[in-house]
């Protein structure tokens, strides 16, 4: 694409006008931009480029300049209003149109492509009337207020022939397929035609069609007189298109972002795309390029992360219930939980779980006076039933239950000369002898704890029980043992 600009007039000295035609394209694309189409400024003034406003190469454009009193103008790209402004108010006097180049002595400023279709017309078209004719899609017709029209469809490139107006004379041009029928085209170097027709200064319409073929600064159109005025094709940088996004650059794995680039022409994405518009479903650095003619620009890459969904693996053994994230689990087995990471993506925990239970034991033992229990190294003096609790092999509780009997030495004998009675008991015992006896006694509870120490007392000795727990006793009388159960109703 290449921009559309503005004018220049003749009666600067020749180092103004080639420094004035040298920055021309720069100024009325400034000053149109800020409302004035036209301008005489000749300062050296930073480039600015007006890229609602471009001509496509190899392509037909449909353009229309307005003038009228008070130097308000208009320009139309196909139909549409691209600008309104003002020309520069001072004289101005058009006795020659000049196409393909523009003259200061001497022609410079030549024109590569096809011109096809010019019309000048002694009023203003109205906006309604310029897109009708753009939509007619048909070659001008004259009217009442045509000054001057020529098709360019005659195949005679020397004499131009008018429908309305002048003859012109054609340099070095050529016949081509134009819009409608034949037009003229233009080598860019050498080739021109000039047509000495009068043009209204004001109140005035041109509209031509044009298909330029290559990039470079050209007049199309010029008017030759007091204040020569033309109309020129320039060939600006553009400005880097920008990227943004619909949403943010971190999304999950299954939704997409949408990328469009801001209205500049040609676009190229990095994914080979050429839309305003892309649509990303991966993680990657996205850019988009924007060419005009000879001038390239990219815009600041953008970074994109597709978060894939998170997987975590716990195996788990325990020998209890197990909680997981406010779940609790009381049986072996695979379970699933689907959650949301700090980004908002999925989060899928697998838990393998082994749930080992409580293991039981019984142990059977006989024994002589005492026993040693392996389990937990307690001695037992006693028969009775002993419940202990240990790891087993998966580091859970192995419940193993005692049950022992006891057999004790000089029991007989014991037996011969001693009665110990009630047995069981619940309140005292006596303890009844042959003969006088004044032996230490000693009862023992389960743990082998002395719970009462005395001396009996001759035949018969009572020992009060009622400060003492039910349960099994042992009492000792010297080297003589024999159990005492105690008990309540």
């Amino acid at each position: 694409m290449i921009g559309f600009l503005g004018f220049f007039n003749d009666n600067f000295e020749k180092n103004n006008y080639m420094k004035y035609l040298k920055f021309t394209l720069i100024i009325i694309s400034l000053l149109w931009s800020n409302k004035n189409l036209f301008s005489q400024q000749t300062a050296e003034i930073p480039n600015f480029s007006c890229p609602n406003f471009s001509i496509d190469l190899n392509e037909w454009t449909y353009v229309v300049i307005t003038k009228i009193n008070g130097n308000v103008g208009s320009v139309y790209k196909n139909g549409a209003l691209i600008f309104d402004g003002s020309w520069a108010n001072t004289s101005y006097s058009w006795s020659r149109i000049d196409i393909g180049a523009v003259y200061y002595n001497g022609f410079s400023g030549w024109l590569e492509g096809s011109i096809d279709e010019l019309r000048v017309s002694n009023t203003v078209r109205t906006s309604a009337e310029i897109l009708n004719n753009f939509n007619l899609n048909l070659p001008f017709s004259s009217d009442a207020n045509t000054v001057g029209l020529w098709h360019f469809d005659t195949g005679n490139t020397s004499t131009i022939s008018a429908t309305t107006g002048t003859d012109g004379q054609g340099v070095n041009v050529l016949n081509t397929s134009g819009k409608f029928g034949n037009a003229l085209s233009y080598n860019g170097t050498n080739s021109r035609v000039s047509i000495n027709q009068s043009v209204p200064t004001s109140n005035v319409t041109i509209e031509f069609w044009i298909k330029p073929t290559v990039c470079q600064m050209s007049w199309p159109i010029s008017f030759y007189g007091y204040n020569t005025s033309g109309f020129v094709l320039n060939n600006p940088p553009i400005i880097a298109p920008t990227i943004s996004s619909n949403t943010n650059s971190i999304v999950c794995q299954g939704d997409s972002v949408t990328l469009t680039a801001s209205l500049t022409p040609n676009l190229l994405w990095s994914t080979g795309e050429t839309t305003q518009s892309i649509t990303v479903e991966t993680s990657g650095t996205y850019t988009v390029t924007s060419s005009n003619c000879n001038y390239t620009a990219v815009s600041t890459p953008v970074n994109i992360s597709v978060i894939p969904p998170s997987i975590n693996t716990l195996n788990i053994s325990t020998c209890l219930d197990y909680t997981l994230n406010g779940q609790t689990y009381n049986e072996s087995g695979t379970y699933n939980q689907n959650l949301s990471t700090i980004t908002g993506c999925d989060s899928l925990i697998v838990l393998n779980l082994d749930i080992h239970s409580t293991t039981f034991g019984t142990e059977n033992q006989t024994a002589i006076d005492s026993y040693t229990w392996s389990i937990n190294n307690q001695t037992y003096t006693q028969s009775g039933t002993y419940v202990d609790t240990i790891p087993n092999a998966d580091g859970c509780d192995s419940i193993v239950t005692l049950i022992l009997s006891l057999d004790f030495t000089g029991l007989k004998e014991f037996n011969s000369k001693i009665a110990v009675y009630p047995n069981p008991a619940m309140e005292f015992i006596i303890i009844s002898c042959n003969e006088a006896l004044f032996e230490n006694f000693e009862l023992l509870d389960a743990q082998g704890k002395i719970i009462l120490r005395g001396k009996l007392q001759g035949k018969s000795t009572l020992i009060d029980l009622n400060n003492l727990a039910i349960g099994n006793y042992l009492l000792k009388i010297g080297e003589v043992r024999t159990p005492v159960v105690l008990k309540r109703n």
